[in-house]
């Protein structure tokens, strides 16, 4: 943008004198003269002196750069932003107003461009759209981007967006487009896989706005753990496939956006009975879990926060027990957690559980975690060993923390061979497992299979029935909306707690699908003289 424009010369046509620019030398017009990120203020009835607007716009409107305004026209100023962030704080807000000892002044404000009319407002206008229940693992800068150009040229991402603390959703500011830089009729405007870059003119004719398109900044994994590829993830052309818009990512490139929005140790914690709110849980969840590192908690959805933890210990923490009680006054609210997935749904349960096996009678030579990791893959993916086992105090039988693939077959034995050639010997391993939570695939709820569904057997339900003490009814205990009174107590062996009725129930209607219907809630009996059972979520 630093080459000179050279004088023209006169040309006539028709009788007129005529002086011809090419749209290239309109572009250095537009940067030498500072226009790349200029704004309009129109002002609806009167105005201040201009004298007066250059020192209130910048502090009225909470710029933080230096600023150049002049009076365009009556009504119109001209605001030349030399910072980006000022330009997005004008083009955020559609009115202004600015006081003159306490007299407002309503300003609006539009984009400037080389079309300008005062007696015309401009056809482009920044606004937000949102990406409701977009996975997280979809937040990244260049993947929003590339979702957004579907409906205009995306300009930024907002700040929940960009700092992780709503995964429920994505945000992104936009310009709109007329039918003249509509890719769907004009199709040779789209960007293509040799020029993929969606760069928005921000001056109508300028420079292009540089995307990133590293996500986060690309902060390096936690833990240690091997980092996956650090190839950027380009933005991707929009594809309309049967009238749809359509993105693409590969594979490889889904591992990426996980490692930049830091879900490599993510979890979901899910509330059985109402929840508090988000910024309690915050401060709650760390502590009340005994969580040593800093974590990022976040809304996904109803009943469901999404937990980005930082370090491998604070991620096994949580994944080690079944449930976690969390008080807010006393008052506890009852949190289960699963390993967050890019298959995540709430309506769903994930099917990864996390459990420890045992290798009892095994000869203490083969306590070594390789060996030990070795023989537990049999099961699952190996986490760690216990602290006993490591410490070598209990040679009678060694453990191992596994995840569990709950829609698996799960062997009883390993097999041990040692030798080669044909002196080779085998030894029959026994595998215990010292708790390994139950699944069933049509319901897809963890904590009980298809001997203990209440669908397939409503038998198994507990009654609607009311508790006699002593001659009197006693109310059963009753779930509302955002609470639970008497909690059920927390276990890390949710399996041996008896079955409960739900608020939310799923039905089986023709063999593969299923819809959600609300129930009554349930009372439970008295049997055998025991105290009712407390309810809980399954």
């Amino acid at each position: 943008m630093s080459s000179s424009i050279p004088i023209k010369p006169i040309v006539y046509l028709h009788g007129e004198p005529t002086v011809r620019f090419e749209k290239k030398e309109v572009e250095v017009m537009i940067h030498q003269q500072n226009l790349n990120l200029a704004v309009i203020g129109k002002f609806s009835h009167g105005w201040p002196e201009i004298g007066l607007l250059r020192t209130a716009i910048p502090k009225q409107c909470g710029l933080k750069a230096e600023v150049n305004i002049g009076l365009l026209c009556d009504r119109h100023v001209l605001i030349r932003c030399t910072i980006a962030e000022d330009y997005d704080t004008l083009m955020s807000r559609q009115t202004f107003e600015i006081k003159e000892k306490n007299k407002p002044y309503l300003m609006r404000t539009f984009k400037w461009d080389v079309t300008f009319n005062p007696d015309e407002e401009t056809r482009f206008a920044y606004g937000w759209i949102s990406f409701p229940g977009l996975p997280p693992h979809f937040h990244g800068e260049s993947s929003l981007f590339s979702m957004a150009a579907s409906v205009g040229i995306p300009i930024s991402i907002d700040s929940a967006t960009r700092n992780k603390t709503r995964p429920s959703s994505a945000r992104v500011k936009l310009q709109g487009h007329d039918s003249i830089g509509c890719w769907k009729l004009n199709p040779e405007l789209r960007p293509n896989k040799a020029n993929p870059t969606v760069a928005g003119r921000i001056d109508g004719g300028g420079e292009e706005k540089k995307i990133s398109e590293n996500g986060d900044g690309g902060n390096p994994r936690p833990c240690g753990l091997p980092s996956p590829m650090s190839t950027p993830i380009p933005i991707k052309p929009v594809v309309y496939l049967h009238g749809e818009p359509t993105i693409r990512f590969e594979r490889k490139e889904v591992e990426v956006m996980i490692h930049h929005q830091e879900l490599n140790l993510a979890i979901v914690g899910k509330f059985s009975h109402g929840w508090p709110d988000i910024a309690f849980l915050r401060n709650a969840i760390p502590k009340q879990c005994g969580l040593k590192a800093e974590v990022r908690i976040g809304l996904l959805c109803d009943r469901h926060v999404l937990i980005r933890c930082t370090i491998l210990e604070d991620f096994d923490t949580l994944m080690s027990r079944q449930t976690f009680e969390i008080k807010e006054k006393n008052k506890p609210y009852l949190m289960r957690t699963f390993k967050w997935d890019v298959s995540f749904n709430p309506a769903e349960e994930s099917r990864f559980a996390y459990g420890w096996i045992s290798f009892p009678g095994l000869s203490p030579h083969y306590y070594g975690e390789t060996t030990l990791f070795s023989m537990a893959a049999a099961v699952g993916t190996p986490i760690a060993i216990d602290a006993a086992t490591l410490n070598k105090t209990r040679p009678s039988c060694a453990r191992v923390k596994v995840e569990f693939d709950l829609l698996r077959s799960h062997p009883q034995h390993v097999v041990i061979q040692v030798g080669e050639g044909d002196e080779i010997t085998s030894d029959l391993q026994k595998i215990r497992y010292d708790f390994k939570p139950k699944y069933y695939i049509n319901c897809k709820l963890q904590g009980h299979d298809v001997n203990g569904c209440w669908n397939l057997k409503p038998e198994l339900r507990p009654e609607n029935s009311k508790a006699i003490d002593g001659g009197k009814e006693a109310a059963a205990v009753t779930i509302g909306k955002g609470m639970v009174s008497n909690p059920p107590p927390s276990s890390s062996n949710p399996s041996q707690q008896a079955p409960i009725s739900t608020t939310n129930t799923v039905i089986p209607t023709p063999p593969t699908d299923w819809i959600t219907v609300t129930g009554k809630n349930k009372k439970n009996k008295k049997q055998n003289q025991k105290p009712p059972t407390k309810p809980t979520e399954r």
